[in-house]
């Protein structure tokens, strides 16, 4: 065995000089600390451990070395190791610059009398890789840097995939304008993250801005990085999404969120890499990228009980976690970004001014019996008279499309200051909504607007923002399934609809098959008006009696296959559905099977109807196409949903 009298032999200087070298005990002459060093790694001398007298010389210190805010996420690490590692490991965290040289970093692996030495990525080392030299103990890089040296080896997180998988889930739900925020302080990895979202945007014809790309200030909880997090949202008012990259990066938008008194995904939809601890402490709900925390845990217990004789997986691949801090960016039927019903809102004077002008309005609607018009015109009522408003008549064409396009001639003839239409497909009346441009009265259309209506004749449309009442009722319906351990899905959807519904159907399917690759999606049956809602479901059933899960368009169907599956005794089947009435409401706390309702906000369409007919009457652009998020009712939420849909306590039964 090489002692400390052979490296001070080797060297031409006594043993307590060798000791004051690696021992760091004594200023030593740095030429003379050269020769020390240089003949430790030549002879691969090992300094006994104070503790080998006391006969624990079977026992391994690693040390992790981390800088900043990898310090955090480094003993975050350690905590979990500890019971993965045997009980004669010692784990120490040791806290260092964030560049180290090649040979500094070999000097305190010596003076650390370390078994094990471990980097986490916010530490770079200056070097690595290129010296062919052994280390003087296994080290383990937890990045992707070039490992050369016999006993050095890399392992990291794959973040291009993670970027990449983040960003295509933001760019399906139309989101543009996202912002990376980094607190990865490492080059290699910020680097490795900028080359995947360039080249990831480029594949989908979206340009990669530079100053979206912000990476935290290195010192973390100041002052100093809230008025940069600050400052660079107050200079990007136009983002919609985020993703913060690592733990202090998730704390400082958790931190940020809180202090500006947002939410996601209202204000901005979050989509975290890595950070877990962090992020579970401020909500369980949030879209994530794992960046395979427990596979990384698993392989460096593997490489520490091997001392590090063991190789390694070079990438750990991240798993996505879809969650509900996402939102789909509602747009018009012709592509363009919708607004939100905040937009509507009017001031103090313009309120005075609406009121002062007693304006008249005609409505116009499609079928007066439905629970959710019938929620549309109470709200439409109650805002008309808060604005003083007159309304002329009401029509309802029951399903009738030649009603309708009479009901529309005889309000042009009454020639009310506005007209309002709304139905689920206003399309067949395009040319008539064109000819209504003549008149003096302003038209606002509810629900639905033809793609090709020409801007000037019509002055607002508000809707429903489908494609995300489509997302959260697969959402809905997929994490119950696996929350179950089941897995075979089925769709039935309603084909005789217009283009914006046909998206929310087409959104349901999506994110089950993208976001839940586990399940299996078994049928998509499509009935072309509700007569044919029995009909539909029965066919499905018989031909997939073994379904776990099925997501329904209508209120009625989902009322049709609730009573065959609870006939069949099946009543394990689990049902999502995207219409609201009081009969399916009662049955979310009857059937458990029945998991909720994604519903459109009826009495606040009407409202906004209303406001929309407001603002065009005294000379003010009212928002081209408004849409209102909708709302998941479950038996847990259901009075407080209610209430916030209906704006009416929900029924006894």
């Amino acid at each position: 065995m090489i002692t400390i009298h052979d490296v001070a032999a080797a060297c031409g200087v006594s043993a307590t000089t060798v000791s004051h070298v690696l021992n760091h005990t004594r200023p030593v002459d740095p030429q003379t600390a050269a020769r020390v060093r240089a003949a430790v790694e030549t002879l691969g001398y090992r300094p006994l451990r104070n503790r080998d007298k006391y006969g624990l010389r079977a026992s391994r210190t690693v040390g992790f070395f981390a800088h900043g805010a990898g310090i955090t996420a480094c003993a975050d690490l350690l905590e979990r190791l500890r019971g993965q590692v045997g009980a004669q490991c010692r784990l120490m965290l040791i806290c260092t610059e964030q560049s180290l040289s090649d040979g500094e970093l070999r000097a305190m692996q010596m003076f650390y009398r370390l078994s094990l030495c471990i980097l986490h990525n916010s530490v770079r080392i200056s070097g690595a890789g290129v010296s062919s030299d052994a280390y003087p103990v296994p080290t383990l890089l937890l990045n992707s840097q070039p490992a050369d040296a016999p006993n050095l080896r890399c392992i990291s997180f794959d973040y291009r995939r993670a970027a990449q998988m983040a960003l295509s889930h933001l760019i399906g739900l139309g989101h543009t304008e996202t912002a990376f925020l980094s607190s990865m302080h490492n080059s290699t990895v910020n680097d490795e993250i900028r080359d995947s979202v360039r080249a990831f945007l480029r594949e989908h014809g979206l340009a990669f801005r530079e100053d979206y790309y912000f990476e935290l200030p290195t010192t973390p909880g100041t002052a100093s990085t809230q008025a940069a997090l600050d400052s660079f949202f107050t200079s990007h008012p136009s983002l919609t999404a985020v993703i913060p990259v690592g733990a202090w990066a998730a704390a400082c938008i958790a931190d940020y969120f809180l202090r500006r008194e947002l939410s996601s995904p209202r204000d901005k939809s979050i989509v975290a890499i890595g950070g877990l601890s962090i992020l579970e402490e401020y909500s369980s709900h949030i879209t994530r990228v794992d960046m395979g925390t427990d596979s990384l845990l698993a392989a460096i217990a593997a490489w520490i009980d091997a001392q590090g004789a063991r190789d390694i997986p070079a990438r750990i691949a991240p798993v996505f976690h879809p969650g509900a801090s996402t939102r789909t960016l509602a747009r018009t039927p012709a592509g363009a970004p919708a607004f939100a019903p905040e937009t509507l809102e009017l001031s103090s004077d313009e309120l005075q001014r609406v009121r002062a002008g007693s304006f008249t309005v005609c409505v116009s609607l499609d079928n007066g019996d439905a629970a959710f018009f019938q929620l549309v015109l109470r709200g439409l009522r109650d805002a008309l008279t808060d604005l003083n408003m007159t309304l002329l008549e009401t029509a309802e064409a029951h399903g009738s499309l030649a009603r309708r396009g009479s009901q529309l001639k005889y309000f042009a003839h009454l020639s009310p200051d506005a007209i309002i239409s709304f139905s689920n497909d206003q399309t067949p009346l395009r040319d008539q909504f064109v000819a209504l441009a003549n008149s003096r009265s302003k038209l606002i259309l509810g629900v639905d607007m033809p793609p090709d209506l020409p801007e000037y004749a019509c002055a607002s449309c508000v809707a429903t923002n489908e494609p995300e009442k489509g997302r959260l009722a697969g959402r809905l319906l997929a994490s119950e399934l696996i929350r179950r351990k089941r897995r075979r899905v089925g769709f039935i959807c309603n084909a005789d609809v217009n283009f914006c519904a046909r998206q929310r159907d087409l959104a349901a399917i999506s994110t089950v098959r993208e976001d839940f690759p586990q399940l299996e999606i078994v049928f998509r049956h499509d009935f072309l008006n509700e007569r044919q809602a029995a009909d539909a479901v029965r066919q499905a059933l018989d031909a997939y009696p073994d379904v776990d899960g099925v997501y329904i368009f209508s209120a009625r169907a989902a009322l049709e296959a609730q009573r065959l599956l609870l006939a069949r005794g099946r009543g394990d089947v689990l049902l999502v559905t995207t219409q609201i009435n009081a009969e399916i409401a009662g049955m979310l706390i009857e059937y458990p099977n029945l998991l909720g309702i994604i519903s459109s906000q009826g009495y606040e369409i009407g409202r906004c109807l209303a406001l929309a007919a407001a603002v065009s009457l005294i000379g003010k652009q009212p928002p081209r196409y408004v849409a209102l998020d909708p709302v998941t009712i479950t038996a847990g939420n259901l009075e407080r949903a209610w209430v916030r849909t209906a704006r009416l306590s929900p029924p006894a039964q």
